[in-house]
C-alpha cells in the first residue's frame, strides 16, 4: 500500500511492479521506522534494521552475495537503535526488486525509504 509519493524513479517503477505482482507487505514513508526492516535507495542502498532483527544483517548478506555476485559487500554498523547496512557496490533496478521481495519473504515486511 502506497501512503506516499517518493521522488526516486527506480523506488516508482519498484513500488509499481509490487503493486502489479499484488504484494502489499511493504510501505513508504520519510522516515526509518525503530519496529521494522527498511530500505533506502538512492545513489547506494542502505538497509535499516532495528535491534531485534540483529541476525538478518547476515542473511541479507549471503543473499546478496549468492545471487548478485561475490564481489559485493555488505558493511553493517550500529547507528543508535538500529543496525545500518551498507552495499559495496551499485544495484540495478532488477537486483533492488529481488532483494526487496527476499527481505519481505523473510522478515513479513518492509519500509522503502
Amino acid at each position: 500500500m502506497i501512503v506516499l509519493r517518493s521522488k526516486n524513479n527506480m523506488l516508482d517503477k519498484i513500488t509499481a511492479r509490487l503493486d502489479s505482482e499484488g504484494i502489499e507487505d511493504y510501505d513508504i514513508a520519510n522516515r526509518i521506522p525503530s519496529d521494522s526492516v527498511s530500505l533506502k535507495v538512492d545513489s547506494e542502498v542502505k538497509i535499516y534494521l532495528p535491534l531485534d532483527y540483529e541476525y538478518s544483517q547476515y542473511d541479507i548478506d549471503n543473499y546478496i552475495r549468492g545471487n548478485f555476485g561475490s564481489h559485493l559487500r555488505t558493511t553493517t554498523k550500529q547507528d543508535r537503535d538500529l543496525y545500518v547496512m551498507s552495499i559495496s557496490g551499485r544495484l540495478n533496478e532488477n537486483q533492488v526488486y529481488s532483494l526487496i521481495k527476499y527481505i519481505i519473504e523473510t522478515n513479513e515486511f518492509i519500509v522503502l525509504l
